[in-house]
């Protein structure tokens, strides 16, 4: 896809999107009840709840979960840890309360604005990360795959939506290396099922190399960390150096 071809139809389709809104007077932010043209979430609640730069909340330096003690570690990586081969998961949102509100409006109803809302908040947190971390100065996207057909019957994804603007309108790196081999939703399943079933959930494309990078797997929400573990132990078993992973939301 063209840079600037990308750019040009998302400008139109949100004109359009913002007139309608403007016009029916329908549109309402999910935490003030305001009317909002652009999003789910009006400016002002956009800069204070939903902003990046003031979510300073202390979390677990593993798997991203937010703390309710001093330690270091959430009692999930301190006992038994699911997250053994990825570098550090950052999650941006807790999923709860207007949180699954936002995430229904974006994967079941299908409100593909909100994919550039949330696309901005992880540029945001990979351009912070990048400003102390030097393996993120360069480092490549890896989406998270969607299963087979999914994309035929719904006509989306919303993890690749995502993607598309991180690549074509912030200039990050993608890379669709993984692929998904199962068709059964995770979240159909409960965590024992999860972890049994994961193994072989995903794949490596043959054609794709990522010798000695670094990597930050994109994913739009975490449950058990199960996915994200298999995905960084299948790209570390093909040559990346380390593998983070950066989440809009955990189940905490």
């Amino acid at each position: 896809m063209d840079k600037k071809y990308f750019i040009a139809k998302q400008k139109i389709k949100s004109i359009l999107r913002c007139g309608i809104n403007f016009v029916s007077d329908k549109q309402k932010c999910i935490l003030c009840n305001k009317t909002s043209i652009k999003y789910s979430v009006c400016p002002e609640c956009n800069k204070t709840f939903y902003s990046v730069a003031n979510n300073d909340t202390k979390i677990c330096k593993i798997c991203g979960k937010t703390l309710v003690s001093e330690d270091e570690l959430c009692f999930d990586c301190r006992e038994n840890p699911v997250l053994k081969t990825t570098e550090h998961v950052f999650t941006l949102y807790s999923y709860r309360l207007w949180n699954v509100t936002l995430m229904i409006r974006w994967k079941l109803d299908e409100d593909r604005s909100l994919s550039q809302f949330f696309s901005e908040k992880i540029h945001q947190k990979i351009m912070e990360l990048s400003c102390g971390n030097s393996d993120f100065q360069d480092i490549v996207l890896v989406p998270v795959p969607p299963r087979p057909g999914k994309i035929k019957e719904k006509g989306w994804d919303q993890v690749r939506d995502l993607c598309d603007y991180l690549q074509y309108k912030y200039g990050h790196k993608i890379d669709d290396c993984l692929v998904r081999n199962t068709v059964v939703e995770q979240k159909k399943l409960d965590k024992e099922e999860r972890l049994s079933t994961i193994e072989n959930a995903y794949s490596y494309k043959n054609e794709n190399f990522l010798q000695n990078v670094n990597v930050c797997i994109i994913d739009d929400v975490i449950t058990t960390g199960s996915t994200i573990e298999c995905c960084a132990r299948i790209l570390k078993n093909h040559g990346a150096k380390k593998v983070y992973a950066i989440s809009l939301f955990i189940v905490d």
